[in-house]
């Protein structure tokens, strides 16, 4: 743990990017701590929150001792406004590391809508959110509607990049998980400066094709009473309250088998539009994503 309390690294992505299993699977390592409490969200807290729990952030990570410690808060990397300059005031002279995992715009795309389809709070079509993304002002986006945006890696990466050493990110895509993932966990233990000669379970994937058990209680949990809301602030303490409803959160969901097909004409549509942003990160990480591109 670095000698202010602070993590030393941070995973970063976006939505349906494979964050959770990635982060179970650095969990198991021996010579690293991360916390059970994977996305504190610390930096993204409205500004009071933010300077109220600096020592509730902090206590996260003390049980860590001198091992690399770790916030595994994917949604940073798309609220660089916000984040960046908040890390560079607590983190002052020094910088921490980044680990960032991509796959496919266009899939991630696609997985991030059927996962707000399964909770019933979306179009019942991929093509009528994303006109419905497109409508909205890009500020008024949130993590769980912006379905396009979320994939245009290479102009955030690059806004990233300009504030922290490049030598302190480390990227790797879906497909490296997939394919080998041992390699691709040896790569980012080097990049941890902790030993590469530890096996890791990776057979479970973790947060896949889930959905709504009650709606009622995922409405309760969105728009509360205000008495209930009232009562909840004020009995039950903010980490708590958190802890609180990501369990509930976690309670609500259940497992789906069936996985509809995208429609051919949109994933072409999309590949066109990410074009340029593609090529771009080609360069950027110097890894072939020709399969990103649009087909011949």
């Amino acid at each position: 743990m670095s000698d202010d309390g602070l993590p030393d690294f941070f995973l970063l992505g976006a939505a349906k990017c494979a964050t959770t299993s990635l982060y179970c699977y650095l969990k198991q390592h021996p010579e690293l701590h991360l916390p059970d409490h994977k996305e504190p969200h610390f930096f993204n807290d409205p500004e009071e929150e933010f300077r109220e729990r600096l020592d509730e952030y902090r206590s996260l990570y003390l049980p860590s001792g001198s091992k690399p410690t770790c916030d595994g808060t994917p949604s940073y990397f798309r609220n660089a406004d916000i984040v960046i300059p908040r890390m560079k005031h607590l983190y002052e002279n020094k910088s921490p590391k980044f680990i960032l995992i991509f796959r496919d715009p266009v899939e991630r795309a696609f997985s991030h809508y059927l996962h707000k389809r399964r909770a019933g709070v979306v179009p019942d079509t991929f093509e009528k959110a994303l006109k419905e993304e497109k409508q909205q002002p890009e500020k008024s986006h949130t993590v769980w509607k912006s379905y396009f945006q979320d994939g245009l890696y290479a102009d955030r990466l690059a806004q990233w990049q300009r504030q922290f050493p490049e030598e302190h990110f480390h990227v790797l895509l879906l497909e490296d998980l997939k394919q080998d993932a041992e390699q691709a966990l040896r790569q980012v233990f080097q990049f941890l400066d902790v030993s590469s000669k530890v096996e890791i379970d990776t057979s479970k994937q973790y947060n896949q094709n889930r959905g709504i058990r009650n709606k009622w209680v995922r409405n309760l949990m969105r728009a509360p009473s205000e008495t209930l809301h009232s009562l909840v602030t004020t009995v039950i303490p903010t980490r708590l309250r958190k802890r609180l409803r990501q369990a509930v959160h976690e309670w609500n969901q259940r497992s789906f088998e069936e996985k509809p097909e995208m429609p051919s004409h949109v994933a072409a549509s999309l590949r066109r539009e990410y074009e340029t942003s593609v090529k771009r990160l080609e360069t950027m990480i110097d890894r072939d994503l020709s399969d990103w591109l649009p087909k011949e």
